[in-house]
């Protein structure tokens, strides 16, 4: 009998170590799987946060590169060519493999080669596809296309046939 009742304890300790040596492994993974996850949104946040960055820098280059823009055009920020300006800038980054702040230097350009903003919002998708098809800058495409045609005595209207795009 003796041996009977020292099974008996073992077996009962056994069972009360095991349901002790399980909550404490379910514990430990649960305090695990809380630090792992912490961690993991703690990484995305930071990641998060590295994007948020670049695209404050983006928006703020592109802010810069309208406001040139909009300088050399000799409109003001609360004109509404300006807006029309900054709109075909952002409209052109969405459309096109350029970017907006791309498609705000090249106003610019066509600003300085003295066209006006409707005549600069026109040609702006013409020169930007030429300025993809060719793989060059769209600055510099711009740069060039508005001094060629200047010098060729071309106006802005003969741009649809002078790029042949």
């Amino acid at each position: 009998m003796a041996g009977g009742r020292a099974y008996e304890m073992a077996f009962r300790l056994n069972a009360k170590l095991g349901k002790s040596y399980n909550s404490a492994f379910a514990r430990a993974e649960s305090v695990a799987k809380k630090a792992f996850g912490n961690i993991a949104k703690m990484g995305a946040a930071i990641a998060g946060g590295m994007g948020i960055a670049d695209m404050a820098n983006t928006y703020k280059d592109f802010q810069q590169s309208i406001a040139n823009t909009g300088a050399i055009a000799g409109v003001s920020k609360m004109s509404k060519e300006y807006k029309e300006l900054e709109n075909a800038a952002l409209e052109a980054g969405k459309k096109t493999t350029k970017t907006a702040k791309e498609a705000a230097d090249a106003l610019g350009y066509m600003s300085l080669a003295g066209w006006d903003t409707n005549q600069s919002i026109s040609g702006l998708m013409p020169v930007l596809r030429l300025s993809e098809a060719s793989g060059a800058d769209l600055a510099m495409t711009s740069d060039l296309v508005t001094d060629s045609m200047s010098a060729m005595g071309l106006s802005v209207d003969q741009l649809s046939t002078y790029s042949i795009l």
